[in-house]
């Protein structure tokens, strides 16, 4: 059986966020989830005149970008990782991954990332007159993502 049964797909949107092998609690959304292959291209012409065109993949390390929201609570790790970051982005480097799970709650897919460090954090939903919770949204840089 496959991650899957037949027709279905990952509706109920369980995922989970790790950070240095700790699992960040109420996670709302993540975006970013992309796989790149850098590419290299040229287009001249022979002697002749005639085009010649060539594509080859180009450096292995591509350099993405993810965010990630969650309710905010108290607990301040990605306020101090940016605050990390600000001093010495080198030694705020974490390795991370994002889980998707099926439906009987196993992984179906992990998309790994290493060397990430933030370059945002921001509080949204400050708003007297509304029911819906206040959330944070950490956007970080990563310079390299595989999925398993």
């Amino acid at each position: 059986m496959g991650a899957f049964d037949t027709y279905d797909s990952a509706g109920t949107h369980k995922f989970g966020l790790t950070l240095d092998g700790i699992e960040s609690k109420t996670i709302k959304k993540v975006d970013g989830l992309d796989l790149k292959i850098d590419k290299v291209e040229t287009k001249s012409n022979n002697l002749q005149g005639q085009p010649i065109h060539k594509v080859w993949a180009g450096n292995r390390v591509f350099l993405g970008q993810l965010t990630a929201t969650r309710v905010l609570t108290d607990d301040k790790s990605w306020a101090q990782w940016l605050d990390s970051a600000l001093n010495d982005v080198k030694s705020a480097r974490k390795n991370g991954s994002v889980t998707i799970y099926n439906q009987m709650g196993m992984p179906a897919r992990t998309f790994d990332f290493t060397n990430a460090w933030p370059i945002e954090l921001k509080v949204t939903g400050l708003d007297a007159g509304s029911a819906n919770p206040i959330e944070e949204t950490v956007t970080f840089v990563y310079e390299e993502i595989k999925a398993s």
